[in-house]
C-alpha cells in the first residue's frame, strides 16, 4: 500500500492518481514550483471554472448586442411620409401664413435583414446603419445616386411590388410644392363645399363625383369627402378650360378608392404636376386630354409612371395606359417590363410624340396610332419581335407568328422622300389606312419588291406628294396600279 503526497490518503500499489483528492501520482520535479510546493490540481480546476464562466457570460453578451442590432438596423427601414393636416370635414389645416399644415405619418414598408457587413459597419462605426449602400455617392438631398447600370436594372424589373422610385422617395416627391421651385406656388385653401359641384354616385354607400370646379387656384386639392360623403370619382369635363391650375393634389384620407373618368381633366393649359398619393386608382387611358402634364406622382403599387409614360399591372403582367403631353417628353421607349398595349387610343393624347421604340415582347400596336400623332416620326422595333417588324421607322405587324401578311401604317410626320417596302420570305406586306386620311405629305417616291402591295387609288391616296411606284418585274399589284395611279411607274 502507498499514500498520496497531497492528502496522505491510503492508496493501492497500482493506483497512478489520489482517489480522494483526484491528483497525480509520481508528478515530476519540473512541476513543482520556485518555493518547492507542489502546484496543486484544486487549483487548476478552479481556474477551468472561472474560465468557462466567463466564456458563458461573453458568449451571451454578444448574442444580446446582435439581436439589438439586428432589431436597429430593421427599424431603421420603416420609413414615414407627410401628409395635409384635414378638419374632420375633409378642409386642410393651415398655419398663419395661409400653408397647409402636414404631419408625418409611417408607413410600412419591407424589412431587410441585415448582412455581415452591415453588422461590423454598425459595431465599428463606419456608418448609420446602411452597410455599404451608404458609401455610395450623394446629392445635395442626401439621397445616394445610382449608376447608369443601376438604373438600368431598376428599369427592367418585372415585379409588380416595386417602382423605380421607392414610395419614400415618391411620397417625398409628393409633399412638395412649388414653394420648392423657384417660383414659389401660392396654396390657397377652399373650402369644398363652395368650390366644387358634385352629384351622388352610389346613394347606399353615400358616395358622390365631382361634376364641376368652380374655383380659380393653382394648387387644387380634391378632399376625400364633402359635407359627409366621399369622393370616388371625377366626371368627364369636370376640370376643363382653366389655364390658371398648376397643380391637383388628390389626398386619400380615408377614401376607399377613386376613378379619373375619360376626360375629367380637360384642356387644363397649365397643368403640370398631379398627385394621387397611395390613393386605390382606376384610370381611364384619356383622363387627361390636353393637358401638359410633366409629373405624375403616386405610390400605389399598382401604377407607374415612367418618362412621361403611366404603365399599369392588370393582374397578369405591366401594360401600357397612356402617354403624357408636355413638350419635354417626344420620345416612348416601352420597358422590358411592360407586356401589353391597353387599348387604341394610348396615344391618341400625345400630341408632341415623335417616337415609339418596341421590345421584342410587345405584340400589339394600336392600328391607327399616326393618325392622331401628327408629329410621330417612326416607330421601332426589335429585330426579335415576332409579331411587328419596322423598316426605316413605318411600322409593320400581323396577328400571329404563322400569319404570312403584315399590315403597314405609315408615320405622319416622316419626312423621308423615298421609301422601301421590306421583304421577308412567305410574307406579303401592304399599307393601310383611313382613306380620307392625309397621313403623310412628305413621301414622293415608293420601291414595292415581289411581296408588297398598296390598296389605293390616285383620288384617294393617302400620300398627296406622291409621284413614281417602281414595282420589282413580277408583282402582281403592277397590272392593277398601272391602271389607278397617276403618277409614274417603273419595273425595276
Amino acid at each position: 500500500m502507498k499514500r498520496c503526497k497531497f492528502c496522505n490518503a491510503q492508496l493501492p500499489d497500482e493506483a497512478v492518481f489520489c482517489l480522494n483528492c483526484s491528483s497525480v501520482l509520481n508528478i515530476r520535479e519540473e512541476f513543482h514550483t520556485k518555493s518547492g510546493k507542489i502546484f496543486s490540481p484544486k487549483i487548476f480546476h478552479i481556474f477551468t471554472v472561472l474560465f468557462l464562466l466567463i466564456f458563458s457570460l461573453t458568449l451571451f453578451s454578444s448574442y444580446r448586442v446582435r439581436t439589438h442590432l439586428l432589431n436597429t438596423l430593421i427599424l431603421d427601414e420603416r420609413e414615414t411620409v407627410m401628409i395635409p393636416v384635414t378638419t374632420d370635414n375633409g378642409e386642410t389645416v393651415t398655419d398663419a401664413q395661409g400653408n397647409a399644415v402636414y404631419e408625418e405619418s409611417a408607413i410600412e414598408s419591407v424589412k431587410k435583414k441585415p448582412t455581415l457587413s452591415d453588422i461590423i459597419d454598425r459595431i465599428v462605426g463606419n456608418d448609420s446603419g446602411g452597410g455599404k449602400n451608404k458609401d455610395k455617392e450623394q446629392n445635395e438631398s442626401g439621397k445616394p445616386k445610382l449608376n447608369k447600370s443601376e438604373i438600368s436594372q431598376s428599369s427592367q424589373s418585372g415585379l409588380p411590388s416595386s417602382n423605380e422610385t421607392s414610395e419614400k422617395d415618391l411620397s417625398e416627391k409628393n409633399t412638395h410644392t412649388a414653394a420648392d421651385t423657384a417660383e414659389p406656388e401660392e396654396i390657397v385653401t377652399e373650402n369644398p363645399e363652395e368650390v366644387f359641384e358634385y352629384e351622388t354616385y352610389s346613394k347606399e354607400y353615400n358616395q358622390i363625383q365631382i361634376t364641376k370646379y368652380k374655383g380659380d387656384a393653382s394648387f387644387v386639392t380634391i378632399p376625400d369627402f364633402i359635407n359627409g360623403s366621399m369622393v370616388v370619382s371625377i366626371k368627364k369635363d369636370a376640370f376643363a378650360n382653366n389655364s390658371k391650375i398648376k397643380t391637383i393634389d388628390i389626398i386619400k384620407g380615408n377614401r376607399k378608392f377613386i376613378w379619373l373618368n375619360a376626360g375629367c381633366f380637360n384642356n387644363l393649359s397649365s397643368l403640370t404636376t398631379v398627385n394621387l398619393y397611395d390613393n386605390d386608382l382606376g384610370l381611364d387611358s384619356r383622363f387627361a386630354v390636353d393637358c401638359p402634364i410633366k409629373d405624375f406622382n403616386i405610390t400605389y403599387w399598382q401604377y407607374r409612371f415612367v418618362d412621361g409614360a403611366i404603365y399599369s399591372y392588370n393582374s397578369m403582367c405591366w401594360e401600357f395606359k397612356t402617354f403624357c403631353g408636355n413638350p419635354c417628353y417626344d420620345t416612348l421607349t416601352l420597358p422590358l417590363w411592360c407586356q401589353e398595349i391597353a387599348g387604341d387610343n394610348n396615344f391618341r393624347d400625345a400630341k408632341n410624340l415623335r417616337v415609339i421604340n418596341v421590345h421584342e415582347d410587345i405584340k400589339y400596336m394600336p392600328c391607327y396610332t399616326y393618325d392622331y400623332n401628327k408629329n410621330l416620326e417612326a416607330i421601332n422595333v426589335s429585330p426579335e419581335n415576332q409579331y411587328c417588324l419596322s423598316a426605316d421607322g413605318v411600322l409593320f405587324q400581323r396577328n400571329s407568328p404563322e400569319d404570312t401578311r403584315y399590315r403597314g401604317f405609315y408615320p405622319f410626320s416622316k419626312k423621308d422622300k423615298v421609301f422601301k417596302f421590306p421583304q421577308k420570305e412567305g410574307c406579303t406586306f401592304s399599307i393601310e389606312c383611313a382613306t380620307y386620311v392625309k397621313i403623310n405629305n412628305y413621301v414622293e417616291e415608293m420601291y414595292l419588291p415581289l411581296n408588297a402591295r398598296i390598296t389605293w387609288t390616285t383620288a384617294d391616296t393617302p400620300f398627296p406628294s406622291l409621284k413614281k411606284l417602281y414595282y420589282e418585274k413580277g408583282n402582281p399589284n403592277y397590272d392593277e396600279m398601272k391602271r389607278e395611279f397617276m403618277g409614274e411607274i417603273h419595273l425595276y
